[in-house]
């Protein structure tokens, strides 16, 4: 009997909301597998990637942020990464990393970002 492989897409999505509550974004999130709340993530790189490539291929960004904004956390490595040019920038945040010291290189990539239309978080 042939063993059939099957391929588990997954995709955190944490609500943003205002004063109010009202939801006004969601922050997409790096999930390995469906029984973790919260992702263990060896490659901060390789979590961006997926969580990208997830939401645009996989669901879309309809199916993943409906009407809303979504908030993208980007590590240092990420920062100059071809895959952020398949994001809108008017539906994307890209979320600096806490862990990413901020430097001439990494100020020099987030004036690229907002030059592109990206808004930063930090």
């Amino acid at each position: 009997m042939d063993e059939v492989a099957t391929l588990s897409v997954l995709l955190g999505r944490q609500p943003i909301v205002d004063r109010a509550g009202a939801l006004v974004a969601y922050e997409l999130l790096f999930r390995g597998s469906m029984a973790a709340n919260a992702a263990v993530i060896a490659d901060d790189h390789a979590a961006t990637e997926q969580v990208i490539l997830n939401a645009i291929a996989q669901f879309g960004v309809a199916v993943a942020l409906g009407a809303h904004r979504g908030f993208v956390n980007i590590g240092r490595a990420s920062l100059g990464s071809d895959s952020l040019l398949l994001l809108e920038p008017e539906r994307f945040t890209l979320e600096i990393l806490e862990d990413v010291v901020i430097d001439d290189e990494v100020e020099a990539a987030c004036v690229r970002l907002r030059q592109a239309g990206f808004q930063i978080a930090l």
